[in-house]
């Protein structure tokens, strides 16, 4: 389970993101950590979802 910390940083990287402020999201922490968090919020969804139908 990701942290609330980390799981903050992913719900700030899809709001922000959304609204396109890209810089932003650079200031709130690095690039690759923002990247592997979001590798790690798909990984999850593809296990979940595999499970959910499976």
């Amino acid at each position: 389970m990701l942290s609330n910390k980390c799981n903050k940083k992913l719900k700030m990287r899809i709001d922000v993101g959304l609204s396109g402020h890209v810089a932003y999201i650079a200031q709130i922490s690095s690039i690759v950590d923002i990247d592997r968090l979001m590798n790690l919020h798909w990984f999850l969804f593809q296990i979940q979802y595999f499970l959910s139908n499976s």
